[in-house]
Order: structure tokens, then sequence, then C-alpha cells
């Protein structure tokens, strides 16, 4: 385990407390079920504090929004008519050091005027820790009257999808995920000119660099990854066409909140910090065009742009401007908003991840940022000159904005959410958070190889991370046979490619809800694909990029009628002979009344009165880093976790399920306690007590755990979805983590 890793759960504390009625009866061995009216009295009535004593379940608090936004950063917009950051004052404690933001491209172009007014201010002083209240005061005192707002920087971007390594059945799960996504193997030559390059800037964890269009390493590995699944979809590996070019930006670059690390990557960012690799990433493409190229680099033209963010922040931080404007924002995320309208101004499609559910106690709903701005429209060229540098628009073949005449969809970003291959929406899916363009999510994964050559998996992926770069893959390579579109145009191309899910999304260019009736056919929901993106770019159309005989299509995948992904035998013997222990599961016989904070599910057990570590999902946050964004640990402890119900008793009175858990030998230094199954996000099965009996109550690296006989409810069947939460501790801190399961 890297050491560092270690570090992560560092400056905020959880406080949790947990308290139990003394008349609670123990757990007691061989006890018969209790009668359904004795559960209230015995199991207590939720939710403690009661007037009756009922049971008390440990809650992690909200975290205070100073910790998500320490004071040792500050962010300005100068007025209009300042052209310079005012001075940071200094002081005996300490010093403001001021910058510009955003820094100009040294011999090429001026800083675009739309990124000029801001401003950092850094603290900088000969001890440790946040300035205190004066210097903060002074600060404030030292820019008033020349800056329309200042606010400090949040450090609260994180990576959308939780991951896992594998062992036994990573091929075939990338197999079924290239079914998903209906890739092809061999992209097409076009007819009489190759389709054109186009970079797919990944904003994300991987170190700054753009290597031949691969996806580069980095500590977390989700970047990695997130530029392979672009690169397999755009450029499969023996293919003559290569259309997809990835290019690295490190927007998460802190390993702690003091601590960051530009070589290797870290497992967060701030805003500014995403800000400016945005900015990065268009200043880098355009200098690519403009032929400066670092030595040793192809130089072959990338005439169009694709922005792949998959990675958000929770609109508690900022962003959520829903019928106000965008001078409204603190100053941190207008930079956010300012990079990517340069961006989209600059012809760029923007895509961003939709969000997950994080856990914990408190509600979400509706979807994370950026992606939420999807309900803002694009900018108009008129909007575009005052905000660029001199010479806005330079002359080119590529148009930046549509045509006239032709209205198509503009939203500033394109949010994408995730499906599983069933098309079933995640388990971690946000309530109100669901946008019209989605893609698989589930399981996916992409292969590499190391450094002696050798075919290996990037990590598992479940998540809307890796549906947008699924997205950002499909619409790269579909530019790159129609580079004659504006973004808008092309993003139209792969939308009417997409199967429609029936559903209606929940937000678009307009409003959170969508405006729109949900019969109108605009607002449903359709999940993308690589072919049929393709067809509907090239069909019917004379373009000399374009081929002249689109291949034949793959096998059809009609809507909500794919199965999900099934082991074979040979993968199923592989798991069942790394097992290292096997847990008996029937005694799950105990039913506990709901309670508020698991989601008001019933709770089957073999306990006599509710856990505090029970429902672990939403009674902690991930590791207490960056608990408001997504499950954590960043590495998912379930390395292959699959459920299956006996179909030989489904139609029997007493169905029961097989639960395999494959535990990442990365947590051989921590354990994991309190496993939980959610099926069908409404029942919840303890299987605590079950494994403490066995004489083994936690789980650890390289546990390979068979639970065998869990009695299933009849009235639960059929399962069609199933979470394995788990409890973890990370430097005394309580954190949960939570695996959507491969149903079998």
């Amino acid at each position: 385990m890297d050491p560092t890793r270690r570090l992560l759960a560092i400056t905020l504390a959880f406080g949790v407390a947990a308290c139990m009625p003394s008349g609670t009866a123990p757990e007691a061995e061989g006890r018969p079920p209790l009668a359904r009216q004795e559960l209230a009295s015995d199991a207590g009535t939720p939710p403690c504090p009661a007037a009756n004593g009922g049971t008390c379940v440990a809650v992690s608090p909200a975290i205070a929004p100073e910790a998500a936004c320490p004071s040792s950063r500050w962010i300005a917009v100068l007025k209009p008519d300042i052209s310079s950051c005012p001075p940071g004052p200094s002081g005996s404690a300490g010093q403001w050091v001021e910058a510009r933001l955003f820094a100009a491209t040294k011999g090429q172009w001026a800083l675009p005027p739309g990124l000029a007014p801001f401003c950092s201010y850094d603290w900088v002083s000969s001890g440790s820790g946040l300035p205190p209240p004066l210097a903060v005061a002074a600060l404030k005192s030292a820019v008033d009257g020349r800056t329309v707002r200042i606010d400090p920087d949040c450090q609260v971007v994180a990576p959308l999808g939780t991951s896992a390594t594998v062992k036994a059945a990573w091929q075939m799960l990338q197999k079924d995920f290239h079914a998903q996504t209906e890739r092809l193997a061999v992209l097409p030559t076009g007819a009489t000119l190759p389709p054109v390059e186009v970079r797919v800037a990944v904003v994300d964890s991987s170190p700054h660099r753009y290597s031949g269009g691969e996806a580069v390493e980095d500590r977390l590995g989700h970047g990695h990854a997130m530029g392979r699944v672009v690169r397999e979809l755009g450029c499969p590996d023996g293919s003559p066409v290569c259309i997809a070019q990835v290019s690295n930006h490190l927007s998460l670059p802190q390993v702690t909140p003091n601590v960051r690390d530009l070589a290797h990557g870290g497992y967060f960012g701030e805003q500014t910090q995403l800000a400016r690799a945005i900015h990065n990433a268009v200043t880098e493409w355009r200098a690519h065009n403009a032929g400066n190229v670092p030595p040793g680099e192809p130089a072959t033209p990338q005439p169009r742009l694709v922005v792949n963010l998959s990675l958000a922040w929770d609109a508690r931080f900022g962003g959520a401007y829903d019928g106000n404007q965008v001078e409204q924002l603190p100053a941190p995320v207008r930079a956010v908003h300012a990079a990517i309208t340069h961006a989209v101004c600059r012809g760029a499609v923007v895509i961003a991840a939709a969000g997950n559910d994080p856990g914990g106690p408190d509600t979400v709903h509706g979807p994370m940022l950026p992606a939420r701005w999807e309900q803002k429209p694009a900018p108009e060229y008129s909007q575009c000159e005052p905000l660029e540098d001199p010479g806005y628009p330079a002359p080119t073949a590529y148009p930046r904005f549509p045509p006239a005449n032709v209205t198509p969809y503009r939203p500033l970003v394109y949010a994408v959410g995730g499906v599983r291959a069933d098309d079933a929406p995640l388990a971690s899916t946000r309530p109100g958070g669901r946008p019209r363009l989605a893609a698989p999510g589930a399981h996916a994964l992409a292969s590499d190889t190391d450094v002696f050559g050798r075919l290996q998996p990037t990590d598992i992926l479940t998540g809307t991370s890796v549906s947008t770069a699924v997205v950002s893959g499909v619409a790269a390579t579909s530019w790159g046979y129609r580079p004659d579109l504006s973004g808008p145009e092309l993003m139209e191309r792969v939308r009417q490619g997409s199967v429609p899910l029936g559903t209606p999304a929940d937000f678009c260019l307009g409003g959170l809800p969508c405006p729109w009736p949900s019969s109108d056919p605009r607002r449903v929901i359709g999940r993308v694909s690589l072919f049929r993106a393709l067809e509907a770019a090239c069909k019917g159309v004379v373009s000399q990029h374009c081929p002249s005989l689109l291949p034949p299509p793959p096998a059809p995948r009609p809507a909500h009628g794919s199965p999900l992904p099934t082991l074979d035998t040979a993968t199923r013997n592989s798991i069942e002979s790394k097992l290292t222990r096997t847990v008996d599961g029937s005694a799950l016989n105990v039913a506990l009344p709901p309670l508020p904070i698991c989601r008001q599910s019933a709770l089957r057990s073999n306990r006599w009165a509710y856990d505090e570590t029970v429902c672990p999902f939403r009674q902690y946050y991930g590791i207490p880093l960056r608990p408001w964004t997504n499950p954590q640990p960043s590495k998912n402890p379930c390395t292959c976790c699959l459920m299956e119900v006996d179909t030989n008793e489904a139609l029997a009175l007493a169905p029961t399920a097989t639960l395999y858990l494959s535990i990442d030998s990365e947590y051989v230094t921590r354990s994991l306690d309190s496993p939980t199954l959610l099926l069908n996000g409404r029942y919840e099965l303890d299987i605590s007590g079950v494994m403490e009996r066995a004489g083994q109550p936690t789980l650890t690296g390289g546990d390979e755990v068979k639970v065998t006989g869990i009695p299933i409810d009849p009235a639960w069947l059929p399962i069609d979805s199933a979470e394995l939460m788990l409890r973890g501790e990370e430097v005394g801190v309580p954190y949960s983590t939570s695996s959507e399961l491969l149903l079998q």
C-alpha cells in the first residue's frame, strides 16, 4: 500500500456517538425469532433519542464549510476598471502572496479578458496552519474597493467512480463492457480522406502530460482509467484508424489538504485547480495546432477538442445558480465557469459527470457541478468575442458555432448519467440527477500493458466517471469523421444515435426539473452507442472523411433488454478455488423495524437490536478527507463481489442467496466490518452477525469469502439490484464504502 494513502484521514473528525437503551436484550445464541409485536419493545422504536428509549444509530455529523474551504487561499474577482491584482498585505504572522489565477501563454497569446479578472491570494508564514482571523480581515480590507468579491477556495473536487482491482473476471467484464458501448474493434477508413485526429483532454488525476495521445499513469489510477476507456473507443489497438488523442491535465493534485504531488497526482483538488487545468487544456490544444509541438511528438493537426470532466463537487459548495446570475457565484466557482466558457467559445465540447450518491445521513438531490450547468445555455458569438484574446475568432475551416439557420440543443456542458448493462440506473444514482445522456457505467474497465508488455486491466469502475469517458470517446470518434460539424451539431448526432430508454431526464437546458413534458422525445434519456453515433453522423452524408461503407452493426442491444454480465464456468471455478473461508448465512432470521437513517428499509439480521454500525452507507460518509463527493476509499475493497439467488428455490417459500466477497490485497493492513446487503434499494441484510459467529467478524486484504444460505423473503423477488456496504476506519475515524454487486 502506498504510504501516502495512510495520510488520507487527517484533519477532519466525525465525533461518532452511540447509545443503546439499557433495557435492550442482548443477542442470545439460538434464540428463536421474536414475534412481530415484540420487536417494538425489544429492538426499540427508531429514531433515537425517543421518549421510550429507542435504539440509537451512530451517525457522522455534517462537515463544516471551513473544513472544505480552508482560509489559507482566497480568490478575488477584480472590478472591470482594475487591471492588476492588489498587493497582498503582510504582518508579523505571515504574508498574503498575490498572483493572477490564470497564466498568459508566453510568446503566443495574451490572457483572454474573460479570465483576466481572477486573482489568487495564498497565505505564507514561517509556521504552519491557517492564517489568524486578523490576517484574513487585513486581506479583505486590502482588496476592498477594487474587487467585486473574494471567497476562499474549496478543496471539494473529486473523481466520480469507485474502483477495484480484479483477479478472475476482468476479461469477461471487458468484453461485456465493449458490447454495451457498441464499440468497433476496427474503425473504418474515410472515403477519400482519413478521419481527423480529435484531442480529448482528460482533466483528472493523471499528471500533466501529452504522451503520444495515450493515457498517463497516476497515483489514484482514475485519470489513467478514464484515458484508456476513451482510447479503446477512439483508437482501438490494431485498428488502422486512430482518432481519439488523449491529453492529460492534472486537476486533482492534493494528496492531503496541505500536500500536493504534481508528478504523480493526488486524490482530490481545489475548484481553482480544476479551472486552471481546463484553461491549460485549451491553451495546449491551441498551441499544438499552431505548430508548437514538443520534440518527438507527431505534429498531426487536431482541429477538434473534447474536454472530459469525470469529476465534480457538491452544489452546497457553490454553483447552483438556478435562476440567478453567474456574477453571484463564489469566486472559485466563477473561475471554473469562466474556464469552461472559454473552452466552449474556442469550439470545444465539454462533457461532465452528473455525479454519484455519496452516502451519509444528508439527503442529496440533483446533479453535481459542473454537470449541473447543462441547464445553462452555451455562449453565443456576441458573448464570446469580448471574453477572448485579440484576433478572435481566428480564421478556421472548422466552425465553432452552428450555422445561423441551425438551432441544435446548446448547453454550456453536456451532463452524463450512468446505467448498468440492463439499462437500469446505477445504484449510486442521485435522486433528481439523471440527464438526457447516459452510458454504461457499472463494472467497466479498459486494458493496458505493463512495463513487461503483459496485458493487464485498469481498475474496475462503477460510477458516472466512466459513463462520461464513454460519451467523450464516442463524441471524439464521431467528430473525427465529421469535423465539419460544430460541437453542438456533433452532439446532436450522438444524441440521435442513442437508444431511447423511455425515462424522462430530471434536468436539461432550461432548468431543474426539466421544463419539457415527460412525454417530449427531447427529454427521454438516451444510452449512447459508438456504432449508432457514427451511423447518425455519416449516414446519407457526402463527406470525404466518412467511410464509403459503414461497418456491419454489432449484435443489437435493445433498451431494457440486455442481460447483466454472467460469469462463465471457468471464471466461477477460479473464484471458488481461491476461497479462504465459507460462512453459513442462514441465521439471518430477525426482522428489525424500519429505521429512518437506513432509508426506512426493513432490516434482516441475527441481532436482536440495531447495532451502531448497521447500514453503514447511510451512517457514515466516506473517508473524512472528502466525504461529500463519492464513496471512499477510492479503491473499492471488493475486487469481485457477486450475488446469486438460488434459482431452484426462486418459486419456493424459502429462496436463498449466495454472496462472494473478494477483498483487495491493498487492505492487508486494514480491516473492514459491518457487511450489509441492500437489495432492490429497500431491503437490508446485516451479515456481520453471522460472520461474528463464524469467529472472523472482520474482512481484510486477500480474504475470499463465500456466504451461503442467505434467506431471501419471497416478497423481495425478483432481485434487480444489490449493493454491499462496508464500514472501515482510518486513524480512528469511521468511513463507509458501497459497491454495486454483479448479480448472477
